[in-house]
């Protein structure tokens, strides 16, 4: 029962995550800021478009306010998301240490080389800047405080073709697994890539009145001014009911359940180790409930081997469908998998002692 507890305590706790949605208005000024651990979303952002793939968008532009906190957690954030049902075709804007990456898809390690856009050293922490990512059939541009920084014209941004409506999540992923920490002081995305000019007209308005009604000039499909400075909304000053939602607990938008090992997103030294510890953490359980059934003999023994294992089967997956709910943890194929060898390998351990035991017992009596 001590094995089983301590199991059961590593595998619910929440790893750096919170209950709590780490999420207020800005003390001082018209923004949002984001702590340790918290979320932003719209649920609705864009309407279903059902299975048939959508044409591509004539342009596409966001323009954020932002400053970065100082990075605690060496490990993908995620600023703004667009998320319709695949995660293959998910648009983002996120942050590794420093560096700004816009992309589609969920490559974050950058290992499958998908095509995406990296500026670096784009978000050093304390320092206000105005964010401005923009594409259309020529390509994706980022701008730093109205300046062109980087350019790609192998990547295109398109609202997700999506099998249901198209969430917009801000300082957060729908898993709630990447969090950002900062201070968001607007947000605005247009249905056109706005001209360098107007980007520049842009940053000279923000820099002297540091107000995003700015936006409201170049007519974005959807505008947080986060005016509000109160309750649990950040209204679309663009007129229509697509609500920035802020949670008191953090919420996740889309539970995944025994995630397959090939989509694991990175494949560093913390992932190995995770796998380490999730194999040889039912070693033990796999010995004891081995040798609780030991007594049986010979003739069940190829019973209470399979029994034992399928314990720890049952206690690995219990585990794995609970993590689906549980924000910052993962709900992986793989750990069932290897909570599953481990405990196998522990009741192979006991009963390999149990026959040296025996055989022992044996010679001395003879």
């Amino acid at each position: 029962m001590a094995l089983v507890l301590v199991i059961l305590f590593f595998g619910l706790r929440f790893e750096g995550a919170s209950t709590t949605n780490q999420v207020a208005w800005h003390p001082d000024r018209a923004g949002l800021h984001f702590g340790h651990y918290g979320m932003a979303y719209c649920p609705n952002a864009f309407e279903a478009a059902g299975f048939q793939p959508t044409p591509p968008d004539p342009g596409l532009t966001f323009e954020l306010a932002v400053r970065a906190e100082a990075l605690k957690r060496d490990r993908f954030q995620i600023l703004v998301m667009l998320h319709g049902g695949r995660d293959s075709e998910q648009l983002l804007i996120g942050q590794w240490r420093s560096s700004l990456i816009v992309m589609h898809g969920n490559d974050y390690s950058g290992r499958r080389g998908l095509k995406r856009l990296v500026m670096k050293n784009a978000l050093p922490a304390g320092v206000e800047r105005l964010v401005t990512v923009t594409s259309d059939a020529g390509g994706t541009r980022i701008f730093m405080d109205g300046q062109p920084t980087a350019r790609t014209t192998s990547l295109t941004l398109a609202i997700p073709n999506r099998e249901a409506a198209v969430t917009l999540v801000a300082g957060n992923s729908v898993y709630a697994r990447h969090s950002w920490d900062g201070d968001l002081f607007g947000l605005a995305i247009y249905r056109q890539a706005l001209t360098p000019q107007t980007v520049a007209k842009h940053y000279d308005q923000w820099k002297r009145t540091r107000d995003f009604s700015m936006a409201v000039s170049a007519n974005p499909e959807m505008l947080y001014l986060f005016h509000d400075r109160q309750g649990p909304k950040a209204f679309n000053r663009m007129g229509d009911t697509r609500y920035l939602i802020i949670p008191t607990g953090v919420e996740i938008l889309k539970k995944e359940i025994l995630r397959p090992p090939w989509e694991n997103e990175r494949w560093g030294r913390s992932n190995w180790k995770d796998m380490s510890l999730n194999f040889l953490g039912f070693i033990p359980l796999g010995f004891f409930l081995g040798a609780l059934r030991s007594d049986f003999g010979r003739a069940g023994a190829r019973r209470n081997l399979l029994l034992c294992i399928g314990l720890c089967f049952m206690l690995s997956l219990g585990i794995e469908l609970a993590q689906a709910w549980i924000p910052s943890r993962s709900s992986q194929m793989l750990d069932l998998g290897l909570n599953t060898l481990g405990g196998a390998s522990g009741v192979a351990l006991q009963r390999l002692h149990w026959h040296r035991r025996e055989k022992n017992r044996r010679a001395l009596s003879i």
